[in-house]
């Protein structure tokens, strides 16, 4: 039986572009998310169709590379507090600016 259950494992962390990439990117993009005290806060950043837009524009548009994001991701991941965050990489620069929103996210 744990044969049958490791081969329906999938894991979470995808390996490159593709629908489990998207959606990871889409959440992370659309919320932060705060835990402390007993309590948890969802903060709207922007919206899952604008977070779709930027992915779609850097994964076909810009064929942003997936090992460029994830060293860029790395990156921000082990930033010191204070210190100048890392600079995205240029295709994800043009994603957003093509993507951009007017106003404040709907929420």
């Amino acid at each position: 039986m744990t044969v049958l259950l490791a081969g329906c494992y999938q894991n979470p962390d995808p390996t490159g572009w593709g629908p489990a990439a998207q959606a990871n990117f889409v959440r992370a993009c659309s919320k932060e998310v705060a835990a402390g005290g007993g309590t948890t806060t969802s903060i709207l950043i922007a919206s899952p169709s604008n977070c779709r837009c930027v992915y779609a524009a850097m994964v076909r548009k810009y064929n942003l590379s997936w090992d460029a994001m994830k060293a860029y991701e790395s990156e921000q991941a082990s930033a010191k507090a204070g210190a100048r965050p890392p600079t995205p990489p240029k295709a994800l620069i043009k994603a957003i600016s093509d993507c951009r929103q007017q106003g404040p996210p709907a929420g």
